[in-house]
């Protein structure tokens, strides 16, 4: 093997709660944990993680924290990346619409939240080290923890499917956490966010994609 592929992967974590890993035991972790364990066997290398998260964190903050020089950095030399975000933007269109019933209201908050995940791509794109064409960036799709609001299926739709559009760019693949955990919320949820082995699904979708262009 040569040095670069014995040399540790560099994955970084960026998102809101379920980066985070809110709804998780004491001393369990989110999906990066076990995600990051994963990549370890299958690529074998060993991992080390970098987690810029915060709970409650829209699309649009999200983004903005991207300028921050630390996390700056840390991107600039990831190998893999993975991004979850949506879900706040989707509690707060949810929220409104109830109070006033406005179904407008669900589908142009998808539409900014969708922009702001275009410009997050657009900057991990911008920070990487020209010389490094090796790395990979997984998107996290969303999951409905609201299946009686019917209205809010529709919005994590409409979401998922404009997410979709950028499985066709390089080094992007969508983890579809919707279908893992549609019909399955009683079991893989605590609340609104994942439980243990919701979390354990979560890294479970994202192994599935495989690691190209990482594992050749």
């Amino acid at each position: 093997m040569t040095d670069q592929w014995q040399r540790p992967l560099h994955y970084v974590a960026i998102g809101d709660s379920l980066t985070v890993g809110i709804g998780s035991d004491l001393f369990h972790p989110s999906f990066v944990g076990y995600y990051a364990d994963l990549a370890s066997r299958a690529l074998e290398r060993p991992v080390f993680t970098d987690k810029f998260a915060r709970s409650g964190a829209t699309t649009a903050e999200i983004f903005n924290v991207l300028y921050l020089p630390a996390i700056s950095e840390s991107l600039r030399t990831s190998d893999l990346v993975t991004l979850t975000a949506g879900g706040n933007d989707s509690i707060d269109a949810a929220q409104a619409f109830l109070l006033d019933g406005n179904e407008a209201r669900l589908l142009s908050a998808s539409e900014r939240a969708i922009a702001h995940i275009k410009k997050i791509i657009e900057r991990i794109h911008f920070l990487h080290n020209p010389e490094h064409h090796c790395y990979a960036i997984r998107l996290l799709n969303l999951y409905n923890p609201f299946p009686s609001i019917p209205q809010a299926d529709t919005w994590i739709q409409s979401f998922n499917r404009h997410l979709n559009e950028y499985a066709r760019y390089p080094h992007i693949k969508i983890a579809d956490i919707y279908s893992a955990f549609q019909g399955r919320q009683n079991a893989l949820l605590h609340g609104i966010h994942p439980n243990d082995r919701g979390y354990e699904v979560m890294a479970e979708v994202l192994d599935s994609l495989g690691y190209a262009p990482l594992k050749h």
